[in-house]
C-alpha cells in the first residue's frame, strides 16, 4: 500500500515539476507547443479550447510562451469544477464537453483534453465528445491512458482495468481507508463510474482523420495514445 500512494504521487503530483508525471507531460506536450507556434505563424493568434481540463495543468506550457504566441484559452469543465478564486488568466466555461450546442463549429484553432475522455461515460459519450473535439477546431490535440498499459493510471493497481467486474467490485468492497462498510450497490456505483480505457482501435475509430502518436516507457511499453490533428 505505501509502495503505490509513493508510486501514486510520483505520477500524479502535477504541482511539482520533477515528478515522475510532469515529466511525462512536459514530453508529451512538445508536439502541442509545435502546433501552437504554427498556428500563430499563420493566423497572428491562437484560440485554445480544453475540453475538461484545469488551468494548473497549462503551468507545464507556462504564461509567458502563451503570450509569446498570443494564445487565447478557454478552459471547459462541469459546473461542480470550479477554478480557484486568483485564476484570472483564462476564459473558464461550465459545460459537458460532449455537448456544447452553444458553441460554434471551428470556433477554435485548436481542441485540447488530457485524460479526459476516459471518464465520460459509456461509447455513445465518447463518441459524443469526440465528434465534439473534431467539430470545435481545425486542430487537436487528445490524450488517453492505453489500456493495455499493466498499471491503471488512475488506482495504480497492476492490472485492475484487466479484471472481470465480480473482481473489480470487489477491490471497491475491500479498498482502505473507507471510513464504513461499502455494500454492493455501493461497489457496483463506483464500478460504473470507472474510468473506460481504451486500446488503439477504438481510439483509432474515434479520431479517423487524426495520426494516433503512441507514447511510450523505456521506448517499450505503450502508456498512453494522442489523436493529433495539426497543421501537417
Amino acid at each position: 500500500m505505501r509502495l503505490r500512494k509513493r508510486l501514486q504521487k510520483a505520477m500524479t503530483n502535477y504541482d511539482d515539476p520533477r515528478s515522475l508525471g510532469s515529466r511525462f507531460r512536459v514530453r508529451r506536450i512538445a508536439p502541442l507547443k509545435a502546433i501552437i507556434e504554427k498556428v500563430y505563424v499563420a493566423n497572428g493568434k491562437v484560440r485554445i479550447i480544453d475540453l475538461g481540463g484545469r488551468a494548473n495543468y497549462w503551468e507545464l506550457i507556462g504564461d509567458d510562451f502563451l503570450k509569446k504566441n498570443n494564445a487565447e484559452l478557454t478552459i471547459v469543465n462541469l459546473p461542480a469544477v470550479t477554478p480557484p478564486e486568483r485564476e484570472q488568466r483564462h476564459h473558464h466555461i461550465s459545460g459537458d464537453a460532449c455537448h456544447l450546442p452553444h458553441l460554434k463549429s471551428n470556433s477554435f484553432d485548436i481542441v485540447h483534453s488530457n485524460s479526459v475522455i476516459e471518464h465520460v461515460g459509456d461509447w455513445a459519450k465518447m463518441k459524443q465528445f469526440a465528434n465534439e473535439a473534431r467539430r470545435l477546431g481545425a486542430y487537436h490535440f487528445i490524450q488517453t491512458p492505453y489500456y493495455w498499459f499493466p498499471i491503471e493510471p488512475h488506482y495504480m493497481s497492476l492490472g485492475h482495468h484487466w479484471l472481470p467486474w465480480p473482481a473489480r467490485a470487489r477491490r471497491h468492497y475491500r479498498r482502505k481507508g473507507n471510513k464504513s462498510p461499502v455494500s454492493a450497490d455501493q461497489a457496483m456505483q463506483r464500478l460504473s463510474s470507472e474510468p473506460f480505457l481504451l486500446d488503439i482501435k477504438t481510439f483509432s475509430s474515434l479520431f479517423p482523420d487524426s495520426a494516433i502518436v503512441k507514447e511510450r516507457v523505456v521506448g517499450i511499453l505503450i502508456k498512453s495514445l494522442i489523436a493529433i490533428r495539426g497543421p501537417d
